[in-house]
């Protein structure tokens, strides 16, 4: 009887990898960089324009000094040490993807502009009411109910503290905080099936809150945000130094 098919494949494998010693994995602790915050991290640098997304094959991208500059000392990449190869296959894969993925955005918002010029966003319902979704109200009632506000005020004192939360009547702004409430539960989930359990997209791409420019906001007043610049950048900072030391001497 001829073995399964599995057993075939996985003979196949191992034969592959002891004709080729060399091929080793180059990430550390078994780190998958598939679904990896760093793929994140570089994939925000390309959609802020930290990195160029344009295609120039003139002047490629630098992989080693891109890497020094922006992904060397960020945590997210201690397993994934730099090698030339592999960063440059990276940073080519996630500029053609991201390149592609402006363009499809490019294309819905003109289709976007080009619909609401024929159909306006309506502003009021049927009734002549303001439209909750999109409204100012809805804004600060999120930021409130953030800030547990909702936990502490009765629904009509939070309602009176804004201008904008007074257009709603009380019962609708009060049913809509129950109803924000509801949507922060979790339905349809035994305990075997958490979030935490659920796989990472690949396809997913980009974390605002993985962006190097929100690192550097929080960082202000900081050295360390330095590592995250580029070398024009850190030039173009010390020459603007020396611009208003010049400047201040009499």
């Amino acid at each position: 009887m001829a073995p399964p098919r599995r057993a075939w494949a996985s003979k196949a494998k191992e034969a592959k990898a002891k004709s080729n010693p060399g091929a080793t994995k180059k990430n550390l602790n078994d780190a998958k960089w598939k679904t990896s915050d760093a793929k994140k991290v570089m994939a925000q640098a390309f959609i802020d324009g930290i990195i160029p997304i344009e295609l120039e094959r003139d002047t490629p991208l630098d992989s080693k000094d891109t890497f020094d500059n922006l992904f060397k000392c960020h945590p997210d990449f201690k397993n994934f040490p730099y090698e030339k190869d592999i960063y440059d296959g990276r940073f080519e894969r996630l500029q053609l993807a991201m390149h592609q993925r402006q363009k499809w955005a490019d294309l819905d918002n003109a289709a976007l502009l080009k619909d609401r010029r024929v159909c306006p966003e309506r502003k009021h319902n049927a009734k002549g009411e303001i439209n909750w979704k999109g409204s100012e109200a809805e804004f600060w009632l999120k930021k409130d109910m953030e800030d547990g506000l909702h936990l502490k005020m009765k629904p009509q004192k939070l309602r009176e503290s804004r201008a904008c939360c007074r257009l709603f009547t009380k019962k609708r702004f009060s049913k809509r905080i129950d109803q924000m409430m509801e949507n922060e539960k979790d339905f349809g989930e035994t305990p075997g099936q958490s979030k935490t359990k659920k796989k990472d997209n690949p396809r997913k791409f980009g974390d605002p809150k993985k962006s190097l420019l929100l690192s550097c906001a929080t960082l202000a007043n900081d050295d360390d945000c330095d590592e995250h610049l580029t070398d024009s950048e850190l030039d173009e900072l010390e020459s603007e130094g020396s611009l208003s030391e010049t400047e201040s001497e009499p």
